[in-house]
């Protein structure tokens, strides 16, 4: 099996879906697939960039085209590049805003189309259009029309044969405009596992409190942090539940990159008197190798949306169990033992004390095998 995998930016560490596709060709290519990698809207590079990535002996061909290119020009070295190398499957990765930054990117299905002459197309949709949710504006809604027809307009000019997401709420968006079929691919964790051995990032906490573990209820929130009024309530109240069940403090601490993370983390210590630390950026290892020192995971993704979030997947693949703190736009009444709303929490020591046995879930041969599964079908 060949399969290229298109997306709209490549650069390494600085674009979710690219890294997520280069894990995901690291694993196909050791399961034997033949994988290449294309960039098509690349906002890091001003020229293109032709090579071949190798991550542990493995080879993988990658075209990285930049963002302001002219779309002839790019639709012309693209159609070329993927008719060399003859792939069965051309596995295309859409967000709306990696293809225009303003999320609407018209005239991509015709450029689509060109690219996918002969080939069976696949459509990977990390995220769908905008105004699905009761709680959108009318300028939600009326970007989401003309996203949604942008989005339908590219599975019909490929002929799609498989078409997927991540959600069910997603999954039932894109089959209700139209779409026959959709499989739900979870995102997978872009973090290695962790080594119980490092302790690097543990350390930078004061002494009182690494020297003092037992006393402690250590919890994170990893990369983008949408901040909110509701947190200052919710923390509050998961450190007073805390203290109540097992008569430890609860610390809040923050990993990787989210703007204006330090001025939001002053602010909540000194609404709610809990101890918080922003930590700051590390490699994806030693990011890993404090996830997994952690008891608790915190996001205030909406539960009915946590398989798309690559964080909460990376905080569930290194054995932290994920505490959601906003109630979300939609209810969503699965029962899964490493996830839980905080407005549902019972009994959190039974939560964070439970063994580890689902990170497999969250990791990229799960979701490889899905792929394989799916692309078999």
């Amino acid at each position: 099996m060949k399969i290229i995998f298109l997306c709209g930016c490549l650069e390494p560490g600085r674009d979710g879906v690219g890294d997520y596709c280069r894990k995901l060709a690291d694993t196909l290519k050791n399961d034997g697939v033949e994988v290449g990698l294309l960039a098509y809207n690349d906002f890091y590079i001003q020229d293109v960039h032709q090579d071949e990535q190798l991550e542990r002996k493995v080879t993988t061909e990658v075209l990285r085209l930049p963002s302001s290119m002219e779309d002839d020009i790019k639709t012309d070295i693209a159609t070329k590049w993927i008719n060399q190398f003859r792939p069965d499957i051309l596995s295309i990765q859409y967000v709306p805003y990696s293809f225009n930054k303003r999320g609407m990117p018209f005239g991509l299905a015709k450029q689509f189309e060109k690219l996918a002459k002969a080939i069976n197309v696949h459509i990977m949709f990390h995220e769908i259009w905008q105004g699905e949710s009761k709680e959108s504006s009318l300028k939600d809604i009326i970007i989401g029309y003309l996203q949604r027809k942008i989005s339908m307009s590219i599975v019909s000019s490929t002929n799609a044969k498989w078409i997927s997401t991540t959600n069910d709420y997603y999954r039932n968006g894109v089959l209700r405009a139209g779409a026959k079929n959709v499989f739900k691919i979870p995102v997978f964790s872009n973090m290695p596992l962790g080594d119980l051995q490092q302790t690097a990032v543990l350390d930078q906490l004061p002494k009182e409190i690494t020297n003092n573990r037992s006393e402690y209820i250590l919890a994170t929130f990893f990369g983008g942090l949408l901040f909110h009024q509701q947190i200052f309530s919710s923390l509050t109240n998961l450190a007073n539940l805390i203290k109540k069940q097992t008569g430890k403090k609860l610390v809040v601490t923050h990993i990787g990159r989210s703007r204006g993370v330090e001025e939001q983390f002053q602010e909540l210590k000194l609404k709610t008197g809990i101890e918080t630390f922003v930590l700051g950026e590390f490699s994806e290892q030693k990011v890993a190798d404090y996830l997994i020192h952690v008891d608790l995971g915190l996001t205030n993704y909406p539960k009915v949306l946590f398989e798309k979030s690559g964080s909460v997947a990376a905080l569930l693949y290194n054995e932290c169990p994920v505490i959601f703190l906003k109630e979300g736009f939609e209810n969503d009444e699965r029962k899964i033992n490493e996830i839980e709303e905080l407005k549902d929490m019972v009994d959190v020591v039974s939560f964070y004390m439970q063994p580890g046995d689902y990170n497999i879930k969250y990791g990229v041969k799960a979701a490889s095998h899905l792929y394989t599964k799916m692309f078999k079908n």
